[in-house]
């Protein structure tokens, strides 16, 4: 029987204890607490780039967002520190991988200059080849003067390479009447090596002539194919030539009172071995003999007289 049923029974006395009725439209379920106006998270996320460096900032992008969630809604203050750690994020995150991405591209470079620097040390540094031809024949002084392709020119190996490779050993090499010795690496002493070139030079009737040089001396070169020419033999005939390597013996040049600063330079030597005299390529043109016998034959004989550079210790 239903319990409307029972005629003269209240309806709320007809139901039992367990047939107690729940409206549906209402929701039981507890109410969450409200959100605060500043939660932690977002306070966090604000002081991580600043505290904790690379960490912290990558850090701080999800601690914000999180920040943002749990302040309540129109709490500006709460909202502006989460979307700050946020932004400082971000901006301290991409700062942090720009400067990773330098240091990385900085050491790179730098190891790249130092294997440079190696291969050019090592380079210069290397021995020479052995001589594969036989010295330049003297010149026929008893006729007029061959044009230049008449003349042979000397064993492109002599010449200063392009690399700057200087002989590990000092080496002497004629060039017709002409000797040219190049300074070696090796030497112990510049000083000690333009003695024993001075001493060499007097009991052959002759003086020293230095002549500084450098890697890929383009009138370097000029000079020493010049040499067959009879003009460049008359000229030199009384010197003998000793090539010094400006990048080699800087530093000792320097203290004999030779100049480093224009080059090639030619040096007359004093017995203490110091410059009595000097002039640089820039007295002639063209690095051909023609231009160059006029001025090297009278600045050996001490007759040079009308200078484009004058030297008194120094090229002025």
């Amino acid at each position: 029987m239903a319990a409307n049923d029972r005629p003269g029974v209240p309806l709320d006395a007809q139901v039992g204890p367990s047939e107690v009725l729940v409206d549906p439209f209402l929701d039981h379920r507890s109410v969450p607490p409200p959100r605060p106006p500043l939660s932690m998270a977002a306070l966090a996320s604000a002081l991580l780039p600043v505290v904790l460096g690379p960490v912290g900032a990558i850090a701080a992008v999800p601690v914000g967002v999180a920040g943002r969630r749990q302040t309540r809604p129109g709490a500006m203050r709460g909202r502006w520190l989460a979307n700050l750690g946020i932004t400082l994020g971000v901006i301290s995150t991409t700062a942090w991988l720009a400067g990773a991405g330098f240091v990385v591209h900085a050491d790179a470079a730098g190891r790249k200059l130092e294997a440079h620097a190696a291969e050019r040390d090592a380079a210069r540094r290397a021995p020479e080849p052995e001589p594969t031809s036989s010295p330049v024949p003297a010149p026929d002084r008893s006729s007029r003067v061959p044009p230049p392709a008449a003349v042979p020119l000397p064993p492109a190996r002599a010449a200063i390479p392009p690399n700057g490779t200087v002989p590990r050993i000092t080496r002497e090499e004629p060039v017709g009447d002409v000797v040219v010795v190049d300074v070696g690496v090796d030497e112990t002493s510049l000083r000690t090596a333009l003695e024993r070139q001075q001493a060499i030079a007097k009991a052959q009737g002759k003086e020293v002539m230095v002549m500084t040089v450098s890697s890929s001396c383009i009138p370097c070169e000029g000079v020493y194919r010049s040499l067959p020419d009879p003009r460049m033999q008359e000229a030199l005939a009384k010197v003998r030539v000793v090539r010094v390597d400006l990048e080699v013996f800087r530093e000792e040049l320097g203290r004999l009172g030779m100049q480093a600063d224009r080059y090639p330079g030619y040096f007359l030597l004093r017995d203490d071995l110091t410059p009595r005299d000097a002039i640089d390529g820039g007295e002639w043109g063209e690095d051909i003999a023609e231009n160059i016998a006029p001025v090297l034959g009278p600045f050996v004989r001490g007759r040079y007289k009308d200078r484009r550079h004058e030297w008194r210790g120094v090229f002025l």
